[in-house]
């Protein structure tokens, strides 16, 4: 029989694209500085963890990492039916910043500081000293889940085809993103469809089917765009 579905799936195996999972969406920034950041997330930030924190807002696309520094819970939030959803703030201390990286912080803080309040920049025996300054919140703001790196094989307008070493219980809903380009990318809720073996694969790997179920707007677009692109390619004549 032959396998129908609804939107045609485009291979990119041999492209550069990659899926993560989302350790905490919608963090919220109560402060940064070109060292460190302080943010309220819904989930737990484990001390001394490094973590990929990527955000998002007016053209401007920072990935930066952290160490958590402290983490405590900061507040508590009535979720769905009577449950109670603890959310928690965290000071991270950024590593691996290159003096490219700094400026693109800095950049940052300048386009998105509140009137009130200024970047003071001291200097004390050689060691920077940075006063962390509150922001406009940010278009996007989330953490990403550092265990594993997601390759993407298949692509489609409702959903895709990632490898993953590791399985995935069908039916599960995850926060999830996918990176076409270092400043290109969508996040989504989506929902395990299938889980397989993958055979001959050494070590152990699974093809795994991920549903579209929640895509805002803007991030369809993204997706049209570069599927657009696919359909271009698999349709201009082999040289």
């Amino acid at each position: 029989m032959h396998e129908r579905r609804p939107h045609k799936r485009y291979k990119v195996d041999l492209l550069d694209i990659t899926s993560e999972m989302i350790q905490a969406g919608d963090a919220e920034i109560i402060n940064i500085s070109p060292g460190g950041i302080s943010l309220c997330a819904n989930r737990r930030l484990n001390i001394s963890e490094t973590y990929i924190l990527k955000i998002k807002s007016k053209e401007i696309i920072l990935t930066l990492k952290g160490m958590v520094i402290w983490s405590q819970i900061s507040k508590i939030r009535k979720g769905p039916g009577s449950n109670i959803i603890p959310l928690y703030t965290a000071g991270l201390e950024f590593i691996d910043v290159s003096d490219n990286k700094r400026g693109e912080i800095i950049n940052f803080i300048e386009t998105h500081k509140k009137e009130d309040k200024i970047v003071d920049l001291q200097q004390l025996d050689n060691i920077r000293l940075y006063t962390r300054v509150q922001v406009n919140v940010p278009e996007k703001a989330f953490i990403l889940e550092q265990t594993e790196s997601h390759k993407v094989k298949q692509l489609s307008f409702s959903g895709a085809c990632i490898e993953s070493k590791h399985p995935m219980k069908v039916n599960s809903i995850m926060q999830m993103m996918i990176s076409f380009t270092e400043d290109k990318f969508i996040v989504f809720q989506g929902k395990i469809a299938s889980c397989l073996l993958i055979r001959n694969a050494y070590p152990k790997a699974y093809d795994i089917g991920i549903e579209f179920t929640e895509l805002s707007e803007k991030e369809r677009e993204i997706l049209v765009e570069f599927i657009r692109l696919l359909d271009a390619i698999d349709k201009s004549p082999p040289e």
